[in-house]
């Protein structure tokens, strides 16, 4: 009884989430009407990059405005959904063919989608403990939603002031029905169901059967390296479905001469180049690529090309138009000049070497950290790229045969440049949009079998089994993986076999009627179990401050002066309190294109200057954590506040943290 009272007010915060995000949903369906596309997947595919663009339009624009606020999300996803209703196409919404799914094709979709859904339920329990998360995928989010405005937050020691901010806006975006992060911190699930629904639409647009591209998305679902990252709020695999849905909306495109397509592919590019400085490394080369092959293979299609150079350009730029504004540099810190000669000003001096172009690369992707990459994923994907380098190079020449040659080709160029150029310290899961990437040409490995749909259902099962094994705990949660594809198979199963709207709508019924209770008894659950779930994955440390400041201020809004990782953490349980780095220069500039290195930025001034502005910012709580620096001399602030306790009173002083609460002048004095 208890269970069924927790998940029936769940439920009531899970419907009220739905409120806002239905409408723009519903919007992005309607608009992927336009494109005039051929199957269920390229329609749901348009409809997802759609959302995809909203998710991150709306909350720029709020933020802008000074609106971004959940009533202000809410207002707009309806607005926006009421647009779509009166701008959607007059033609009957009926235009596309019923195509009913075979039993094998069925059971690799309930696969896929059950192993999603199981995944997702499992880590919907674990609160935000990420690095970069804490630092700023879910803490910028956190600070608009309590500003309403878009900010750039200078963290010492860290470039994330400078960063593509699309990833940022989408987690706002998820964050603002509820003031809480339960559906953003594992909202990379929804990318990789797109990018599953988006490889299906390309491979068939290439000519591969349908039972091929449902096996080619199976493996990429079972990826360890991209199911294991989609747990996390990163922005990795959102930058790798962007990446991938780019060039298979180039395909399709080149298929059909279709500038809708073009627009889209662009749009796609676009996007992935404004997630994080990764997409803007591969993006371009990518779209570049891309367009050299449809230009000369495809000289019909050149006219509408031009389509998706516009919209990759417009998708992408205002997060470097920013950064040219505030730092004047569009990709600052990178230096970009020749010599002496620099094309832009401001720069900073960081060492970030890249890995190179040597086998110490394999081993920094490829081991046993259940994070990265494992040696059955490394095999499948040398795998790919090899069968579409070899179907490209037959003497009878295809469009499906082409299209996977030029996506194996591109890999290995884009892999290629991100070994010579891409920082080691952004870790392992930097290739994740690189492997999703080498699933299109996977499907040429089950052409052997000749469109006997067993057989290919067969060998994609074990291959997505043998990838996976050492990332997913299959003895002790199989039988909890196998509910989950029967509970699929059965949602999926009728209207995919029966082609009528009332099973659809049925079909829907049931989803909801199953995932709304049980996503609303984890939002309650993940609640109680939060603490201790950051004391085992943060640290006791970290949680007894964030508690002990809860204590002092009564849960009231205070300021919070820190220096260290975890940002997030201390901005409180509805984003309440504000986190800031305050300089300890002499000159207190807080822009990051104020200064050459972090050396200089971090070169202390005075103490008196550094009271001064943090009685200036109305400072109640000054946090170090030492045990992870992430700037040079980040133990300046501890030793100046541990040097004058007739200021400070310390709150936890333990294991290299260190809490401090600022004292008033009626308590100095």
């Amino acid at each position: 009884m208890e269970e069924i009272t927790i998940a029936g007010a769940g439920s009531i915060s899970v419907l009220i989430y739905l409120l806002c995000q239905l409408p723009a949903i519903a919007g992005a369906l309607l608009l992927a009407r336009y494109f005039r596309c051929r199957n269920r997947f390229e329609y749901l595919a348009a409809a997802g990059l759609l959302f995809t663009a909203v998710m991150i339009a709306i909350p720029g624009v709020l933020g802008m405005a000074g609106l971004l606020t959940p009533s202000g999300v809410m207002f707009a996803s309806w607005g926006f959904g009421a647009a779509a209703f009166l701008a959607k196409p007059k033609r009957p919404a009926a235009g596309l063919p019923f195509q009913p799914f075979t039993p094998a094709e069925l059971l690799l979709t309930a696969v896929a989608w059950g192993f999603l859904v199981c995944q997702w339920r499992a880590f919907s329990l674990v609160p935000t403990v990420g690095t970069d998360s804490q630092l700023y995928h879910i803490f910028y989010p956190a600070t608009w939603l309590r500003t309403g405005s878009i900010e750039r937050m200078t963290q010492h020691g860290m470039m994330t002031a400078t960063y593509p901010f699309y990833g940022e806006l989408i987690y706002a975006w998820q964050m603002a029905p509820l003031l809480h992060d339960f559906f953003a911190r594992s909202f990379q699930f929804y990318f990789l169901g797109l990018a599953w629904i988006t490889l299906a639409a390309g491979a068939l647009a290439a000519g591969f059967r349908r039972i091929e591209a449902l096996a080619a998305g199976l493996l990429l679902v079972f990826a360890g390296v991209v199911f294991r990252n989609a747990s996390v709020s990163n922005t990795d695999l959102m930058t790798g479905a962007m990446l991938l849905g780019g060039v298979m909306w180039f395909v399709i495109a080149a298929r059909r001469n279709s500038c809708g397509a073009f627009l889209l592919a662009g749009l796609s590019f676009g996007i992935a180049a404004g997630m994080k400085y990764l997409g803007l490394m591969l993006a371009p080369p990518a779209f570049l690529l891309g367009a050299l092959v449809i230009w000369f293979g495809r000289p019909q299609c050149r006219r509408n090309l031009w389509s998706a150079f516009a919209a990759a350009a417009v998708a992408g730029s205002p997060c470097f138009i920013v950064n040219w504004i505030t730092y004047g540099n569009p990709v600052f810190p990178a230096r970009i000049g020749i010599g002496s000669w620099n094309l832009f000003e401001h720069f900073m001096t960081v060492q970030a070497p890249a890995i190179g172009w040597r086998w110490a690369a394999w081993g920094f992707f490829v081991n046993e950290q259940e994070n990265n990459v494992s040696f059955g994923t490394a095999l499948l994907v040398v795998s790919a790229v090899a069968a579409g380098g070899i179907a490209a190079g037959c003497l009878r020449r295809c469009f499906r045969r082409t299209a996977a040659g030029a996506v194996a080709a591109g890999f290995v160029l884009l892999l290629l440049l991100q070994l010579a150029i891409y920082p080691t310290m952004t870790q392992p899961r930097q290739i994740v949009p690189l492997v999703m990437l080498a699933m299109f040409p996977a499907a040429v490995l089950f052409r052997a079998a000749r469109g006997r749909a067993w057989i290919v259902a067969v060998a994609a099962l074990v291959l997505a089994g043998a990838e996976s094994f050492r990332q997913y705990a299959y003895g002790s949660k199989g039988v909890e993986l196998l509910v989950h594809i029967a509970v699929c198979f059965v949602i999926f199963g009728v209207p995919a076999r029966i082609a009528k709207p009332k099973y659809l709508w049925g079909a829907a019924v049931l989803f909801a009627v199953v995932l709304v209770p049980d996503a609303g008894l984890r939002l309650v659950r993940s609640d109680a179990v939060a603490s201790q779930l950051r004391i085992a994955l943060l640290s006791p440390e970290d949680e007894t401050a964030r508690l002990e400041i809860r204590r002092r201020t009564g849960g009231e809004p205070c300021v919070i002066a820190y220096i260290g990782v975890n940002y997030y953490l201390f901005s409180g349980d509805e984003f309440e309190n504000r986190v800031i780095a305050v300089p300890v220069s002499e000159s207190g500039r807080e822009l990051l294109s104020d200064y050459r290195t972090f050396e200089e930025m971090r070169t202390p001034g005075s103490f008196e200057a550094w009271l001064a502005r943090l009685r200036r910012e109305g400072v109640r709580f000054v946090i170090c954590d030492l045990r992870l620096p992430p700037a040079p001399g980040a133990e300046q602030e501890a030793e100046w506040a541990r040097s004058h306790p007739e200021w400070f009173t310390p709150v936890i002083y333990r294991n290299g943290f260190y809490c401090f609460e600022l004292k008033t002048e009626a308590d100095h004095e």
